[in-house]
């Protein structure tokens, strides 16, 4: 079916507040499977009995066809699809990438080169432990890691046994969790013998045995199944295509989900669920790199520019084996719009001729699944309405289709195109791009970009050019495109850590005609290296007070964009430098560095310097009959006596400048009366005396004056006092302590400003009746330190000795009660923070381990006091971020004085696990 634009707000909401949308219902199709079980070696003895025949254009038959005009679906609601949060790409500057040039690749070597069989080869292929496979339409070939070929044979002879059928369009993936190679490809297009091929290698090693199976693409006969996709995780293998009638024209989409576990078993016929979305074209299921997870996401172009923005839509496949469906998690969008596809057919440029080269359509290329997030890369063109190069788009997206990074290989000129990419990930969350790029002053050639995880978001690093093109490339075997791609192919080893990415080039004419050619390359990840930081201080040693002393960091391996942090005995201090400075230095100080480095292999990150400690002379003794000079090369200060009279009509004052001794003889200073503050009237020299007022602030306690004893503090119904110690997820920066975001942030309850550098938030705590319905006995708020201690004194009706739960409730954090009822004495002690047995319910806990697994802390996220973290959190939290909402604000997640995207990536795992608060 196709979207209709939904105006309800109503019902928009109930699609958000649901989360998922059932697009593709399971299908009543039962499609006609065929098997066989085959070794590679009996491939190759078919492939050798069969030569071959003639030259036939295979590729997915786009030639001069209206059916592969992309599609743009209507969107939900433009004003509420998830937003891009980095905002508009203004040119010159939308090549966002960092100085340092891509990692060389450690090997390089040739894949296949062209037969002059077909066009376009159909890039693609896949890294084993041992192996590399590349398919094209052409020819699949295995080769060692290091480029010695073992074995080569046409695709028809690989898939000869489910049928003999014409095929095209092939996809592999190496699956590391079971050690097994998964092929896919199309067969007899524009044919009522339409099919989709899979297969799947019975061990690591592809020259060996495999399981193939054929299934009838249509049982009507009257379509065929195009450009298949393909994706898994630890439950499915996926296939995704487009669907065409044979008289012409798009029909619709097609989801193939197979349980794996039959597919790697041989089951004759394996347990499959076909679903038929009207408007499913282009569907790009993910590579899941993660073998706990059930559900498998697909990334779509849905819209390249409505209304000046460009929208994706991201799916899920959810449910048992053979009851799957296919639902629309949301729709997001960036105002950085494109075009699906190039004002001409034949548009990006070579050199040596006038002659093009196709760039094809936007459609999704690959999608991958790391780490909790979703990769997606394609090709664009632009400007959007009117373009005149195309250029690489990349994604990461959360699970919830937000937006966590998105950028653009694109040159604002338009001299350099660039098209037919394909992205991996690997382990550290490190990205690699594979593309072909196209300009007047070269060949087609081959290229990557890597982005390391800690690069600057958004960005990649410089282009490496891998194997440049070596002619011009015409050859259109009788149609007017002169085509390339279609897609190109880029992985990490079975490790998880080195990327691989085989591409495209021009390579030399032969026998009369352009050629194109295929080639490998594996690039490394960088070696993991320790990165330390030391600092030193000018002057050094004993210092005079007032001295400014510059503190100076001299780090290893900092990588290109290091961030800096100085302490004074252990609060932050200073900006992001490496150089820092302070005149405001006493005894006891130390000065430490502590700096977290950029770069992506480095281990001991963040590191922390060698401790300063300070020892300062104090300039100024005290002494008023003294005039104090520091020698700053020594320390030294030196003291010289003078005559003090400080003229205060209350005192009579002389200097002994022999001893620098200030005499003050005082007249009726003080009245002995230690509850009064005693004042000299200099202008009479009369005695003030004011009666101190004195309030410890406790409900409980009636407070006076004693002449003799000073201040007295009389109890009056006084409850019992409890010592507690609680962390806070969000704010927990490790070692035992919490990050504020500096002095003067905080608020108590009476809008008082606490610029006391250990006070991290107001918390109030509970006394609960332990007895059913466990209402609330006493509330008293408290002031958290960094250390996560906090003392509260209850007052009636609290009573001592009394057993009661404890209750705790912070501003942005889930409401938590202590595991059982806790006897409160005249003084307690509770601690939420030693294990997660100490929250309800005992032995289970309300609570999450922190980052360094040392303590419990209470969940961050529930910014609406409701007791649930859920989506209604996201959307208060959404239009903070877009608003870029700072201070003191129930968004601020992790205590940082502004509401970003950091405090996002706080909540969004704690939506997904759909925590509440548990009570008794």
């Amino acid at each position: 079916m196709k979207y209709n634009l939904i105006k309800s707000v109503s019902i928009l909401l109930f699609l958000i507040l649901n989360n998922l949308v059932v697009y593709g219902q399971q299908s009543q199709e039962k499609p006609v499977i065929h098997s066989s079980v085959i070794s590679f070696s009996d491939i190759i003895k078919y492939d050798k009995d069969n030569p071959a025949k003639g030259i036939k254009l295979i590729g997915n038959y786009r030639e001069d066809k209206d059916e592969e005009v992309l599609p743009s679906y209507d969107i939900l609601d433009s004003t509420n699809a998830l937003k891009d949060p980095y905002g508009k790409i203004v040119p010159p500057n939308n090549i966002k990438a960092v100085s340092l040039l891509s990692t060389s690749p450690s090997l390089t070597f040739n894949a296949l080169d062209d037969n002059n069989t077909t066009i376009p080869p159909d890039v693609n292929g896949a890294v084993g432990p041992n192996h590399v496979m590349t398919t094209l339409n052409s020819q699949v070939r295995i080769q060692s890691l290091t480029g010695t070929i073992i074995s080569t044979v046409t695709l028809n002879s690989f898939w000869a046994s489910v049928g003999n059928p014409s095929t095209f369009d092939p996809k592999i993936l190496y699956e590391p969790f079971n050690n097994r190679w998964i092929f896919t490809a199309a067969a007899n297009g524009f044919s009522a013998n339409s099919a989709l091929l899979i297969g799947v290698s019975q061990t690591n090693d592809p020259t060996g045995i495999w399981n193939l199976y054929s299934i009838d693409a249509d049982a009507t006969n009257t379509n065929w199944f195009d450009f298949p996709s393909l994706g898994f995780n630890k439950n499915w293998i996926v296939v995704s295509g487009n669907i065409f009638a044979n008289a012409g024209g798009f029909v619709g989409g097609k989801v193939y989900i197979f349980k794996k576990a039959d597919l790697y078993a041989h089951v004759v016929s394996p347990i499959t669920t076909v679903l038929s979305p009207g408007d499913g074209y282009g569907l790009s299921p993910a590579a899941t790199y993660d073998n706990s997870i059930s559900t498998l996401y697909l990334l779509q172009r849905i819209n390249g520019n409505f209304s000046g923005s460009g929208y994706l839509n991201l799916y899920s496949i959810t449910g048992a084996f053979g009851s799957e469906t296919l639902s629309l998690v949301n729709q997001f969008s960036t105002p950085n719009p494109w075009s699906s596809s190039a004002s001409l057919e034949n548009s990006a440029p070579q050199s040596g001729t006038t002659q093009k080269i196709a760039a094809n359509d936007d459609r999704m290329q690959n999608t991958v699944y790391r780490n909790g997030n979703i990769w997606g890369v394609h090709t664009v063109f632009l400007p959007a309405g009117a373009p005149t190069r195309s250029s690489v788009q990349w994604w990461q997206i959360s699970t919830v289709g937000a937006i966590l990074q998105r950028g653009r290989i694109d040159d604002g000129s338009s001299a350099q195109h660039f098209a037919f990419p394909s992205i991996a990930v690997n382990t550290n969350n490190d990205a690699l791009i594979g593309y072909s790029k196209f300009s007047s002053s070269i060949f087609a050639s081959s290229c990557y970009a890597m982005r390391a995880s800690l690069d600057p978001v958004n960005t990649l690093q410089s282009e490496f050019l891998f194997k440049a093109g070596l002619a011009p490339y015409f050859k259109i075997f009788g149609g007017t495109s002169n085509r390339w791609g279609d897609y190109s192919a880029t992985m990490t080893d079975p490790s998880g850590a080195d990327f691989w990415t085989l591409q495209e080039y021009a390579s030399f004419a032969s026998g009369g005609s352009d050629r194109w050619g295929t080639w490998w390359a594996k690039v490394p990840t960088c070696t993991p290296s320790p990165t330390t930081v030391s600092i030193a201080a000018s002057p050094s040693g004993v210092i005079c007070s007032g001295t400014n002393v510059t503190f100076t960091a001299t780090p290893t391996n900092p990588g290109l964009f290091p961030v800096y942090q100085w302490k004074k005995s252990l609060v932050n201090v200073g900006t992001n430098s490496p150089i820092y400075t302070d005149n405001a230095l006493v005894t006891g100080n130390q000065i430490t560095c502590v700096m977290t480095s950029s770069f992506s292999c480095a281990t001991g990150n963040p590191a922390t310097s060698n401790p300063i400690p300070i020892n300062v002379n104090i300039v100024n003794d005290g002494n008023a009959c003294t005039i104090d000079v520091c020698n700053t090369s020594s320390g030294t200060v030196t003291h010289t006596p003078v005559s003090i009279n400080d003229g205060n009509a209350c005192t009579t004052d002389f200097c002994n400048t022999s001893s620098g001794a200030v005499t003050h003889t005082t007249v009726n200073i003080s009245d002995g009366n230690i509850c009064t503050t005693d004042a000299c009237n200099t202008s009479t020299g009369a005695i003030t005396h004011t009666t101190q007022t004195i309030d410890d602030g406790l409900n409980c306690t009636t407070d006076g004056c004693n002449s003799i004893t000073g201040i007295f503090h009389t109890a009056v119904n006084c409850g019992p006092a409890l010592n507690a110690n609680i962390m806070i997820e969000g704010f927990y920066s490790g070692g035992g302590f919490m990050q504020i975001s500096g002095t003067g942030c905080l608020n108590n309850i009476d809008n008082v400003n606490h610029p006391n550098t250990l006070d991290v938030d107001t918390i109030f705590i509970s006394a609960m009746d332990p007895v059913f319905p466990n209402g609330e006995v006493g509330r008293r708020p408290g002031i958290l330190k960094t250390n996560g201690n906090i003392s509260v004194l209850f007052d009636s009706p609290v009573i001592i000795g009394n057993n009661y739960y404890l209750k705790v409730n912070h501003r942005n954090s889930l409401e938590t009660w202590s595991a059982a009822p806790v006897q409160l004495n005249a003084v307690s002690n509770y601690s939420f923070s030693s294990s997660l047995s100490q929250s309800f319910p005992s032995g289970i806990g309300n609570e999450v381990l922190t980052f360094d697994n040392l303590y419990a802390a209470i969940y961050s996220g529930d910014i609406n006091q409701d007791k649930t973290i859920d989506i209604s959190d996201f959307l208060e939290l959404d239009p903070k971020i877009q608003n870029g909402d700072s201070g003191y604000d129930a968004g601020d997640l992790n205590g940082d004085g502004s509401v970003d995207i950091s405090d996002f990536l706080l909540l969004d795992p704690n939506v997904q696990g759909g925590f509440g608060s548990a009570t008794p």
